[in-house]
């Protein structure tokens, strides 16, 4: 129950430097409230938060490439903020993660930008569709499983909605690239090996409904050490060698985290 007060909460008031309500409760279907932002929150608290806590002048001059996917909210285009082709900037991280209805679009030299996952929530194309000269390996974090038990109230039935909508679209871009992969080894043997490991966040029985807006501290720690429980396991196996690396094309393995 203190977990579902806390997502209520949020919902009313937003989250400190994340988001803030454009408006009372009630009032954002006014269109003076929603004038030039229809959304229900405004994200700009996150763009200040992201210049506080991050250096971007090393993000863009690091060893480490950042990307970021966007979709253009006219066009439908998906659109790649990466660091190897421009700066990036507090609103190309914005934009990747405004997702509609909650937030709005960020626009970017006289674009409008949405949150990426509407188009593809596993965005591999970035990493996958760049034939490396090297065998590869690429480790997909997951969030929402695509498996799941019967929903037996509302709220499981709003939640599994979400998972059902961004984890197929997960399964249908990992067959993709499987296709590309074997289609293009039967051209190219030459071609060095990649191998696709995709970490699923599928045990989400204690979440509770509206789990995306549960920052409760005790949801956090919880998520916290699951992710590194899974990853440590995760590393094992890889240097145990029982995650196979090296098979022609692309393998992929599916790990679940608990």
């Amino acid at each position: 129950m203190r977990r579902t007060m806390s997502v209520m909460w949020t919902m009313a008031v937003g989250r400190p430097g994340i988001f803030a309500p454009l408006g009372p409760l009630g009032s954002w279907w006014l269109p003076d409230v929603c004038a030039g932002s229809p959304s229900l929150y405004e994200s700009a608290p996150l763009g200040k938060t992201l210049e506080r806590l991050i250096d971007f002048d090393l993000l863009q001059s690091g060893s480490v490439r950042y990307a970021a996917l966007a979709v253009d909210i006219e066009t439908g285009e998906e659109v790649i903020f990466d660091t190897r082709h421009q700066r990036v900037k507090p609103d190309h991280i914005r934009a990747s993660a405004a997702l509609l209805t909650a937030f709005p679009a960020i626009e970017i030299d006289g674009r409008a930008f949405v949150d990426g996952g509407l188009s593809s929530n596993l965005p591999l194309d970035p990493v996958l569709g760049e034939h490396s000269c090297a065998p590869l390996l690429c480790i997909a974090v997951d969030l929402l499983p695509l498996t799941s038990g019967r929903p037996k109230t509302l709220g499981d039935v709003a939640g599994r909605m979400q998972d059902l909508v961004f984890a197929a679209q997960s399964r249908r871009t990992m067959e993709h690239w499987k296709r590309r992969y074997e289609a293009d080894s039967q051209k190219d043997a030459s071609l060095p090996p990649v191998t696709l490991v995709r970490l699923s966040y599928t045990d989400q029985g204690a979440e509770v409904a509206g789990k995306a807006m549960d920052f409760s501290s005790e949801s956090v720690r919880r998520r916290w050490a699951a992710g590194l429980k899974d990853g440590q396991a995760l590393v094992s196996r890889l240097k145990a060698g029982d995650i196979r690396t090296g098979l022609s094309g692309l393998a992929i393995a599916d790990e679940a985290m608990e």
